[in-house]
């Protein structure tokens, strides 16, 4: 073999994080700035009814529902084909926003929800198959670092293009950056079919029906472990809405900037550092604990709760909604603003790790049917965010936030003290083995 087994997984998980990078270099550059060139769409063409936070609610309900069928997806063609499925949806979506039709675009941002849904969950299972029982901090570290670094990018070219844009962003703007996004995600989808197979193969899981797969997602879903941790995946879906909230009202507070536009793709790009430092610190603490508090956890929420108080302090109420010349409660230094940025991608990227190894950890056999209840209900709270964002204030949001953060740490280390994290032969229960049977221990 040209590369030792250590060496081999820890390549497919480094070459699957380049296709996410790709895939993702044209997704997470137009999230971030979608509330804003829908905004310059509907000036533009008043007949063309768009509204880019309404857009992320769909896609996300899409995606929340389709979380419950794509177990069956990734069982009946397997985690390499189902993360091409998914991001052909990605392509259309880019294609429809080219023609700038809002009933195509509305359209296609369901189509993508649901695309997202087969992609997240092939990429889970993927990483849990490619990694040892109960060590997924590494490889999902390293494909975070990787996929975060789409940030980089995407949100570089974005701020290229609307750099000394004091007005809305016109059309042939809008064509460039889309052309550009696009280019990326079709290369993404050429490198997901050199793809190998990961190391733990799938005939290690009893073959099970598409209604099985169902079946089984809504009993480990309802179980006594995952409806503890319940709090904590409501809290990471409305934190990862705030990651795009935070980037449109920068980009509406005219106060930080006569261009302000050019704040959205600089918030997402201290965003995507975040997230990078995030999957760093996912292999270097990452099942660690001090005073028996999980090290990744506590991180995540002390970084989430800081960066919630910088955007308290130095953002108006109304930033969310539409550009506004209001003044916030303090005139803080943009830095300061950026750094809160950082933090908060910091976070998000803690909290995913943490779940990903909790998940893969407690149903290593089950991985589709656990991350697709888990995907469900963190992409329910998600597409809740976004809804509400359009009628909320900002602090009201960040009020949400603080105490959905707090009450998810006491309930994480409940779970882990009292149920999941057990030393004790039985960890690994035998409703948690595809096929039925227990897992033999030495």
């Amino acid at each position: 073999m040209m590369f030792t087994v250590p060496s081999s997984r820890l390549m497919k998980d480094v070459y699957l994080g380049l296709c996410f990078m790709m895939i993702f270099a044209s997704k997470s550059g137009l999230d971030n700035v979608t509330k804003t060139v829908t905004t310059s769409i509907e000036k533009d063409d008043p007949s063309c009814h768009l509204d880019g936070y309404i857009m992320a609610g769909i896609g996300y309900t899409a995606l929340s529902a389709g979380m419950w069928f794509s177990p069956a997806i990734v069982a009946a063609i397997g985690p390499k084909f189902a993360m091409v499925l998914g991001t052909i949806t990605f392509v259309f979506f880019l294609l429809t926003m080219l023609a700038e039709q809002s009933l195509w675009i509305y359209f296609s941002t369901a189509l993508t929800g649901f695309g997202g849904s087969v992609l997240w969950t092939g990429q889970a299972t993927y990483t849990v198959l490619n990694s040892e029982i109960g060590r997924v901090y590494r490889g999902i570290g390293v494909f975070w670092i990787l996929y975060q670094s789409s940030h980089f990018l995407s949100n570089l070219i974005v701020y290229l293009i609307f750099n000394d844009v004091h007005r809305s962003i016109d059309r042939s703007m809008r064509l460039q950056l889309e052309l550009i996004l696009l280019c990326f995600n079709v290369v993404g989808v050429l490198m997901l079919f050199g793809l190998r197979p990961p190391l733990r193969s799938k005939h290690e899981n009893a073959v099970r029906s598409p209604f099985s797969e169902i079946l089984k997602s809504f009993k480990i879903l309802f179980s006594p472990k995952m409806m503890i941790l319940i709090v904590s995946m409501i809290s990471m879906g409305l934190h990862f809405a705030f990651l795009h909230i935070l980037c449109a009202s920068m980009g509406f507070s005219k106060y930080l900037s006569a261009n302000s536009k050019e704040l959205a793709p600089l918030c997402g790009l201290l965003q995507g550092i975040g997230e990078v430092f995030g999957g760093v610190s996912s292999i270097v603490i990452g099942g660690k604990t001090v005073f028996n508090l999980r090290s990744q956890m506590t991180s995540a929420v002390l970084c989430n709760i800081l960066s919630y108080i910088i955007v308290f302090l130095a953002l108006p109420n109304t930033a969310p909604q539409t550009y506004t010349d209001d003044l916030p409660i303090m005139m803080l230094p943009i830095w300061v603003l950026v750094f809160g940025a950082f933090l908060s991608g910091f976070g998000d990227a803690c909290l995913q790790t943490e779940m990903y190894n909790c998940l893969g950890t407690m149903y290593p056999n089950d991985s589709p049917s656990a991350f697709a209840a888990f995907k469900f209900i963190r992409f329910t709270a998600t597409a809740s965010g976004f809804y509400y964002s359009e009628y909320l204030g900002l602090y009201t949001q960040l009020i949400i936030l603080i105490t959905m953060n707090v009450i998810s740490w006491i309930l994480y280390h409940c779970a882990q003290w009292f149920s999941i994290n057990t030393a004790s032969k039985d960890e690994i229960q035998p409703d948690n083995v595809s096929d039925g049977r227990t897992i033999e221990t030495k």
